[in-house]
């Protein structure tokens, strides 16, 4: 089924990736959504067109990604073990002291709200990973992950940098 959907609806799905994008590099978008599809195919009870089915999940599938790079764009510089190199002694000591901080914000977490931020975003587990990891549903999940973040970034927040 999704083999042959591949063949009719290929060039649909690359074409809305490209305007969805902004980019024409969306080949990898196209397999794993089709790759989403095969595993999901249980799950299509044929009360949409499979093009629309495949496209709600490329869509999904490509601001699940952007959601995620944008999370980490944002905490990465401050996970990594050693700090990039600085211009200045100022601009090191700063560095050190965002990555305390962070830290020092995870360490406050609950453990569960800790587990699922170390799992989802620092190792990079996947929804369902986490959730097998955490006995719990993948949406439960994904709520949890979501909470924790802002948990962590209202923490980072109050945090001043002087505690720290």
């Amino acid at each position: 089924m999704v083999e042959e959907w591949f063949h009719l609806y290929e060039r649909d799905l690359t074409s809305y990736l490209v305007y969805f994008t902004g980019s024409f590099d969306v080949e990898d978008y196209v397999q794993e959504t089709f790759l989403i599809a095969l595993q999901k195919q249980s799950s299509f009870h044929q009360r949409s067109h499979p093009r629309t089915w495949l496209i709600s999940i490329a869509r999904n599938h490509v601001l699940d990604t952007y959601r995620r790079k944008r999370v980490w764009e944002r905490l990465m510089p401050f996970l990594h073990a050693s700090p990039p190199v600085q211009t200045s002694l100022e601009a090191a000591l700063i560095a050190t002291d965002d990555q305390h901080r962070l830290y020092l914000a995870i360490s406050k977490l609950s453990s569960r709200d800790r587990d699922v931020v170390i799992l989802r975003g620092i190792l990079e587990l996947s929804v369902n990973e986490t959730a097998q990891v955490m006995n719990c549903s993948a949406n439960h999940a994904r709520v949890l992950f979501h909470r924790a973040l802002a948990k962590l970034r209202k923490s980072l927040e109050e945090v001043p940098y002087e505690e720290a």
